[in-house]
């Protein structure tokens, strides 16, 4: 098996290194609360590992990711693999309540929540990079 889709797997499988957790948060949307950024993210992943990322997302979801506007197509990604993770960590019985339409109001919800947070860490860690006041 190639070296990079290892790394893929692993950090699926809970893997230790930071280029395993980076990916693994990237396919599967998680890790709003660390402190990174996708572009952070992204950027510490070679080439091979990021064509590699993004294949398993357009594979695997049958989601293709605008390569023109990759950040942007890599955070609805996150947003949307996050939300249906929340969704689905929701105790059955309560699942079971909503309706059909309820159950899509309550997902697209906790996009557009996820959506936000992935932008503003965006927005607030490009600031933090870019304003750095020399002492």
């Amino acid at each position: 098996m190639e070296h990079y889709e290892k790394t893929i797997i692993k950090g699926l499988l809970g893997g230790g290194s930071t280029s395993e957790a980076f990916s693994s948060r990237l396919i599967q949307g998680t890790g709003i609360e660390k402190s990174e950024g996708i572009s952070e993210m992204w950027a510490y992943l070679n080439g091979e590992l990021q064509q590699k990322v993004i294949d398993v997302i357009e594979s695997v979801f049958n989601e293709e990711i605008d390569t023109d506007n990759l950040i942007k197509g890599l955070i609805k990604h996150v947003a949307q693999r996050g939300a249906l993770a929340e969704y689905y960590a929701l105790d059955l019985s309560e699942r079971s309540q909503f309706t059909e339409d309820e159950e899509r109001e309550k997902v697209m919800a906790l996009f557009k929540m996820k959506k936000k947070l992935w932008e503003e860490k965006e927005t607030f860690n490009a600031h933090d990079h870019y304003n750095v006041v020399d002492s």
